[in-house]
């Protein structure tokens, strides 16, 4: 049995408290200084080399948990074993169920309200944690899964002489993005082009760019027939079960789904229902807002795909800030259309009038006639149904996203690394250009080249559909 370093804020704050460790070798129960040590890639390598995977986040398991559960079951472990460091509790008790050596401490995202005393403190205690566990595994590359880690990671993994990969799930502020670091990791992988767009003004972590879009091959098998599993939601089988599967907070404007349910013709408005499928902060006031239309609420699910397999005829994700969308994938697996924002990742995953409809997002009025083109039309919704399914197992499976990956891991870990002087320059570099291309921003900036794209990247939120709220 591994076992799990497990302490809470006061201990983590005040340094008190045991400290085991996630191997086997025994380890001192007081902090030791952080020491330079030798480049990962000049010492003798591990055989399968190791991986430490940051996680950050709370609640539910959602996308951003559900894409590291698949690399962590997916790589070949004959090449690459993995240990875990998380303040996710569900997300530690699912890597611990695969045996995987994970260590869960409570840490945060530092800088969100400017530089506060306790938050440089905590960029210290923090970096001391990763560096001790970069020391004691050995490990040869640190995958952060998320963006609010990389303020003391890349620190840590710096000091210990070994690379660092972010995966971003979300788009992140201009500002966050220079607080946090987010520029400096020597690998930045998004999970769209979207997500990534607002790092190409800086030439030094524009050549640092990886597009990975997330994977997904078969569903999970459904239990249920479709008579069965629709008749919890709906009397009639001539139905039209729409559905928006979110997390119900404001970035996914579900407002904006049952606006448009609300201005369908009256013809359309008697045979369809809208699933709202999701928990959230807004729940209580979009269930308000429903009064008198047909939208069930089913809180959060943990049986989508049999939902999207037997019930769904139609997925809507109306979001105005949206990296990918994992739920759009589902959909097609099941040969279920979908209606989205022309919005971020959501047109990377949607062929407009090919696989689905893009909308114009905040733009309910164009949502409802897109609904009511493919509920007034079976055979569109079978032909999109199909077109996305095709696309899917051409450009989405889950063998190329984990390909792909270790193919990077290869990569990373058998290059030699820049020197610590090349780092500093390169620093120096990016923070210019990054303070330079604020300066440059347009007036008008809905004018502005890949003006969709920038909302999140000129918006004052630290992060615009970040990896805690991803469905």
């Amino acid at each position: 049995m591994q076992s799990v370093t497990e302490v809470d804020d006061r201990q983590l704050r005040t340094g008190s408290g045991p400290t085991r460790p996630i191997g086997d070798k025994a380890a001192s129960c007081s902090p030791h200084p952080i020491r330079w040590a030798e480049p990962a890639h000049r010492r003798p390598r591990e055989h399968p080399a190791r991986i430490l995977l940051v996680h950050d986040g709370n609640g539910s398991l959602r996308g951003s948990e559900g894409v590291a559960l698949s690399l962590l079951d997916g790589i070949d472990q004959q090449r690459y074993r993995w240990v875990v460091l998380t303040n996710h509790g569900e997300f530690a008790a699912a890597c611990r169920a695969r045996g995987i050596p994970t260590e869960f401490r409570p840490f945060r995202m530092l800088f969100t309200k400017g530089f506060r005393l306790n938050d440089l403190l905590d960029l210290v205690r923090f970096s001391a944690i990763g560096a001790r566990v970069i020391r004691r595994e050995r490990i040869s590359l640190a995958h952060l899964s998320n963006g609010g880690t990389c303020s003391w990671m890349i620190p840590a993994s710096w000091l210990c002489g070994v690379p660092t990969l972010v995966h971003l799930h979300a788009h992140w502020s201009r500002k966050m993005r220079l607080v946090l670091g987010l520029h400096f990791a020597d690998r930045i992988v998004g999970v769209s082009r979207s997500v990534l767009a607002g790092f190409h003004a800086d030439s030094v972590a524009a050549g640092r760019l990886q597009v990975i879009y997330s994977g997904l091959d078969r569903l999970v098998p459904a239990k249920q027939d479709r008579q069965t599993a629709r008749a919890e939601f709906v009397g009639d089988p001539g139905t039209v079960v729409i559905a928006v599967i979110a997390a119900l907070v404001d970035a996914k404007r579900v407002d904006i789904a049952i606006e448009a349910i609300r201005l369908l013709p009256s013809n359309v408005l008697s045979r369809i229902r809208l699933l709202v499928v999701g928990d959230g902060s807004e729940r209580a006031t979009l269930q308000e807002q429903a009064a008198g239309l047909p939208i069930t609420f089913t809180g959060h699910r943990t049986d989508v795909h049999e939902l999207v397999q037997n019930v769904i005829d139609i997925v809507v994700l109306p979001s105005e800030s949206e990296a990918f969308g994992i739920v759009l994938l589902e959909a097609a697996a099941a040969k279920v259309p979908r209606v989205g924002s022309n919005i971020g990742g959501i047109r990377e995953a949607i062929v407009n009038g090919v696989d689905g409809i893009l909308v114009p997002v905040r733009n309910p009025e164009a949502l409802a006639a897109a609904i009511t083109q493919l509920a007034r039309d079976p055979e569109l919704r079978k032909r999109y149904g199909a077109a996305a399914q095709q696309r899917l197992y051409a450009e989405f499976t889950t063998g190329r996203f984990l390909a792909e990956f270790t193919s990077l891991y290869d990569h990373m870990c058998n290059t030699p690394r820049q020197t610590r002087a090349g780092k500093c320059i390169d620093v120096l570099r990016s923070v210019r250009n990054q303070i330079a291309s604020r300066r440059k921003l347009p007036r008008n900036r809905d004018s502005a080249p890949g003006a969709l794209d920038s909302v999140a990247t000129l918006s004052s939120d630290p992060v615009l559909g970040h990896e805690k709220a991803s469905a």
